[in-house]
């Protein structure tokens, strides 16, 4: 009989969620964070194009907490040849210092111009073993 209660308020529960519109899942991971195997390493793979002047400049808020160990553009043409107008990928790997938060933004944009045109906002928090774990705060296009 309990359990029958239980599930009967579970159901209005999600039924009232769902008319709020309130996600009672966790959130996804976003495509372009990938953590290692070990959860030691994180890597964030996004879009770019210098050869239309944007590029993807970051601060990281506390970097006794993470360290960048990789910044890397990889031409999407064979052969890695930086052609005007091709895009590719910025990779950025981060690894664990030492326990506690930090915070990585991601600008993409123009050195000459005053607005990015996207900003990216992570959450690092490093654990007390140096595993990563990774909380997208914000991504937004302008």
């Amino acid at each position: 009989m309990f359990s029958k209660i239980v599930s009967f308020f579970i159901s209005i529960w999600m039924f009232i969620c769902s008319l709020l519109g309130i996600n009672t899942k966790a959130p996804e991971k976003p495509e372009f964070i990938e953590y290692s195997q070990d959860l030691k390493t994180v890597t964030i793979s996004v879009d770019e194009n210098p050869t239309t002047g944007y590029s993807w400049v970051y601060t990281v808020s506390d970097s006794s907490i993470i360290k960048n160990d990789r910044d890397e553009f990889i031409s999407s043409v064979a052969g890695k040849q930086i052609i005007t107008g091709a895009g590719g990928t910025r990779v950025l790997e981060f690894s664990a210092i030492k326990e506690g938060s930090a915070i990585l933004e991601m600008k993409y944009e123009r050195s000459w111009e005053q607005e990015p045109v996207r900003i990216i906002t992570v959450k690092f928090t490093v654990s007390s073993d140096l595993t990563i774990s990774c909380e997208l705060i914000s991504d937004i296009s302008k």
